[in-house]
């Protein structure tokens, strides 16, 4: 893939105010002038603890600058997270480092992180289907009543159904600038996009809506994001088929970036007004404590943003992004198998499901590939606001009650033992960025252009890259920007 220019141009908006004015730009001066903790030979100020910021503070550091980085939350890693306390150590974010992650792989290569194929393991599940009560063998599917896709495609397996008609329809010959007003007529819904094809509502709703992917519904996500990340994962796989981990869990992986920083990272801060501009800027967290610098790296995701008083206030296209471009709904509940019930009724211990489980994943990272070390089900859209509402135990109670009811042997046989819901958790708002239609080609370049001193980074900047390269590639971009004016 084509790296993008790290020149990029500066646009010039009308500022608007934030939030209607209910945060003013005198937040900062009102603000108690207690707990202060500055520092008046910062070069650089980075917000947030996640991938972008701490390679940002890294790139900056071996450049010479001095640098803190400030975090929210009371650990490091951002939206890269393992559950350390569930057998096997899953992934509740940053699941796997594929082959064309150049910057991510060289970076564990500098930190002395060696990195395992987890891809064959993979390729071991193959999950049963359960619709309205039953279980479906995959070998069944073709032929069962609760089937509702096309003749063509009622053999195929429901979600990989979007990913072939992507490919199958992609007009994006390269990713280069993908983003692009050249792309407008490209910036429609996945619903538009299915209809055109001649599918139906009951098909985009089993091959979509069930569990989808990205967005809640085919009606909320642009296709011209899906054109762009067939064509990124599939150039992944052609550089290498691979899916990477590290050992103990990828949240090993921030945590050694953090430890090369000649600053500790400041943990707790929670950012409540920025100042940038006149060439200083000025951060106030909410415990009172205040950090100043010539330069601030932002790498929030855009949901907590909506809440931090910018002075002056950003520009309105800005805040229009902040307000409508959602994250992706993700909660994830972990379970520990007492044993292994799925040899009782000889079926996949995996199930792609219309129920509070729904899709249920098996996780096999165990000296033996084939040992089951805990189950993740994930509830994406829809789902994941359900499980929601029901609170972390009761969400808990009714996975493993949906899972009982389809499989009899899995009675009794299942202990929660983790909980994560990115879009309550206050520092994210969500998890992955999630273009709705005509975004893509609105707010992703500008989301990523500085305001004077104030830079941005983080994956919703990214724009040659997703996931944890995509990550790195904007904290590289924002140190590149701030490299050129020290």
């Amino acid at each position: 893939m084509s790296e993008q220019s790290s020149s990029f141009s500066r646009v010039r908006v009308t500022r608007r105010e934030l939030l209607g004015g209910a945060l003013g730009a005198t937040a900062l001066a009102a603000a108690p002038r207690v707990a202060v903790a500055t520092d008046a030979k910062l070069d650089v100020l980075v917000i947030g603890a996640g991938l972008s910021g701490l390679y940002a503070a890294m790139l900056l550091q071996e450049m010479g600058a001095r640098v803190q980085v400030i975090e929210g939350r009371s650990r490091l890693g951002g939206r890269m997270y393992t559950m350390d306390q569930v057998p096997g150590r899953p992934e509740a974010g940053g699941n796997a480092i594929m082959g064309g992650y150049g910057r991510t792989r060289q970076l564990c290569a500098d930190l002395d992180i060696a990195l395992r194929d987890v891809a064959p393991r993979q390729r071991l599940n193959r999950p049963l289907i359960a619709l309205r009560d039953q279980v479906i063998d995959r070998d069944d599917w073709a032929g069962s009543a609760l089937n509702h896709l096309p003749e063509e495609h009622r053999a195929k397996w429901p979600p990989s159904i979007i990913w072939e008609m992507v490919a199958r329809h992609n007009p994006l010959k390269v990713a280069e600038n993908w983003y692009g007003d050249h792309n407008a007529a490209l910036d429609i819904p996945v619903q538009a996009f299915l209809e055109d094809l001649g599918f139906e509502q009951p098909a985009i709703d089993q091959l979509y809506n069930t569990n989808p992917q990205y967005g809640s519904s085919a009606h909320t996500v642009s296709i011209l994001q899906w054109f762009y990340m067939q064509y990124w994962f599939g150039l992944q796989q052609e550089i290498d088929p691979v899916a990477l981990v590290a050992p103990g869990g990828n949240q090993r992986i921030p945590e050694a970036m953090a430890a090369t920083l000649e600053r500790e990272v400041l943990l707790d801060k929670t950012v409540r007004a920025i100042r940038y501009g006149n060439g200083e800027g000025e951060v106030l967290c909410g415990d009172g404590s205040r950090f100043r610098a010539r330069h601030i790296i932002c790498s929030m995701p855009l949901p907590p943003m909506r809440w931090v008083a910018f002075d002056p206030h950003l520009p309105a296209e800005r805040i229009r992004a902040l307000h409508t471009v959602p994250q992706m709904l993700i909660t994830q509940v972990f379970l520990v198998p007492r044993r292994a019930y799925w040899e009782d009724d000889g079926l996949d211990p995996a199930m792609w499901t219309d129920t509070a489980a729904g899709d249920l994943m098996a996780n096999r990272q165990a000296d033996d590939e084939h040992a089951i070390t805990s189950l993740t089900a994930w509830g994406r859209g829809f789902g994941a606001e359900y499980l929601d509402t029901l609170g972390e135990r009761d969400a808990g109670r009714a996975v493993v009650a949906a899972i009982e009811a389809l499989r009899p042997a899995a009675r009794g046989q299942l202990e929660v033992a983790g909980f994560k819901s990115w879009q309550l958790d206050p520092f994210s708002g969500g998890d992955w960025v999630v273009w709705g239609p005509g975004q893509v080609t609105r707010h992703l370049e500008a989301l990523g252009e500085p305001l004077e001193n104030l830079h941005f980074c983080g994956e919703h900047t990214a724009r040659a890259n997703r996931g944890m390269e995509g990550a790195l590639e904007s904290g590289e971009r924002a140190a590149i920007d701030i490299a050129r004016s020290l």
